[in-house]
């Protein structure tokens, strides 16, 4: 609200540049797509980069599943003194299977237990010599991987030593890593993929609903625009009548090369052309609902090209419309009328427009060309509005008459350019009215 000053003293009113307008939506929409656009965004690179992450972190756990077997075998063989090393090898291998371990070997003594994989090293790459625990290059084997450890493996006195302790595991705690991830990762994608429908829903039934609201508002707007239309068009009509009457009579009584008789012959031209608009008027302001007949399309057609052409120069095409079609005859009449006026007019002189009636599915089609210079650009879908006109003579009535007569039998009139030159005007109503 904003206070606008009215002969000294403030009042509080409302205007128009704070009510919501088409531009606000827009607006409002492009940031709500925005915002969902850079979520989305940020959902899968949060995600790819913990992916990322979790691939890095790979070798390390890896080495810590080693590690820890290492150490755990190592403890084992320390501990037990009463057990051969083959009965630890193979309590150990019992104890760890479900944690990944397949195969463990002491080199130097020649013991094995579990599945050896065929053709795998049984010294590391590159071997160095240590004492105590060292970690060892792990060794990729098909779905396992194959750690090394020096030995000796039991304390010095009195125990026997290996040259290496190799263990076979496979990677489970890497492999859920990747699992999560990868399931993480998938999860992003299908919440972005969900969060940008929805989106992209909103943005639909906004648009939706913006539309039908601006039909609405139009609507309500053409029928305010009517009703003043008719009332000024029932006002004028009378006194331009009797004008018009007068001026006739006067017409008549004066000599021909009188210079009164030339000005009383102007006023009878403008109040012509001033009847032809309150016509126009009372046209596009009737408001009855049509009275459907069966009809015939094409005679209608016919009948409507001779009011406006003079000679049957113009040559009615048909395509197969049904003989019969349900019309309020009168009104689509003056709708062709109007349409076939506004080719004419648009027309090179002597040049005929092509018309052409035809049946599409369920449709009834009537068809307008013209040899003209085309819609104007920028303004193709304002030339049926009420009033639009670019003509100077024009009242803007025509086209926006035969529009309205169209949505009253549930079609539409439209309007494009012709490829080649000249504008084709469509007037469609369905059977279904």
């Amino acid at each position: 609200m904003r206070e606008r000053s009215n002969g000294g003293a403030d009042v509080v009113a409302p205007i128009d540049d704070e009510m919501p307008t088409p531009a606000h939506g827009r607006w409002a929409r492009r940031g709500w797509m925005a915002t969902t656009a850079l979520l989305a965004l940020a959902l899968v690179l949060n995600a790819l980069l913990s992916f990322a992450g979790s691939r890095r972190a790979l070798e390390g756990l890896n080495r810590g599943q080693a590690d820890l077997l290492g150490a755990t075998l190592r403890e084992m063989l320390a501990a037990s003194d009463s057990l051969s090393d083959s009965a630890v090898v193979a309590r150990f291998l019992a104890t760890n299977a479900q944690h990944g371990l397949r195969y463990v070997a002491l080199t130097g003594e020649g013991i094995d237990a579990g599945e050896r994989t065929p053709g795998a090293l049984d010294a590391p790459p590159s071997p160095t010599r240590a004492s105590g625990f060292e970690r060892m290059p792990l060794v990729a084997m098909h779905d396992r991987l194959r750690a090394f450890f020096p030995g000796p493996f039991r304390p010095a006195s009195g125990a026997r030593t290996a040259s290496y302790m190799v263990i076979d595991f496979r990677p489970t705690a890497a492999a859920r890593l990747m699992e999560n991830g990868r399931r993480t990762l998938l999860l992003a994608v299908a919440s972005a993929i969900l969060l940008s429908l929805a989106a992209i829903v909103f943005l639909r039934t906004s648009i939706g609903y913006e539309e039908a609201r601006f039909r609405l508002e139009q609507q309500r707007h053409l029928a305010l625009l009517g009703e003043m239309s008719a009332v000024l068009a029932h006002e004028i009509r009378n006194p331009l009548a009797a004008l018009k009457g007068h001026a006739q009579l006067a017409y008549e009584r004066l000599s021909n090369a009188s210079r009164e008789k030339t000005c009383i012959g102007h006023v009878i031209e403008n109040s012509e052309r001033l009847e032809a608009l309150t016509s126009d008027l009372l046209s596009f302001a009737r408001s009855a609902p049509v009275s459907l007949a069966p009809t015939d399309p094409v005679e209608l057609m016919h009948t409507a090209a001779r009011d406006v052409f003079a000679d049957d120069a113009v040559v009615v095409h048909s395509a197969g419309p049904n003989a019969q079609w349900p019309l309020d005859a009168e009104r689509v009449r003056q709708a062709l009328v109007n349409v076939l006026d506004n080719a004419r007019q648009n027309s090179p002189e002597g040049e005929a427009p092509e018309i052409r009636v035809m049946q599409r599915a369920d449709e009834l089609v009537f068809e307008v060309r013209d040899f003209g210079s085309g819609l104007p650009a920028g303004r193709e879908t304002r030339i049926f509005d009420p009033f639009f006109t670019t003509r100077a003579n024009g009242t803007g009535l025509g086209l926006a008459v035969a529009s309205r007569v169209a949505e009253m039998h549930g079609g539409q009139l439209t309007a494009t350019n012709h490829h080649e030159v000249g504008a084709v005007f469509r007037l469609t109503i369905p059977r279904g009215t």
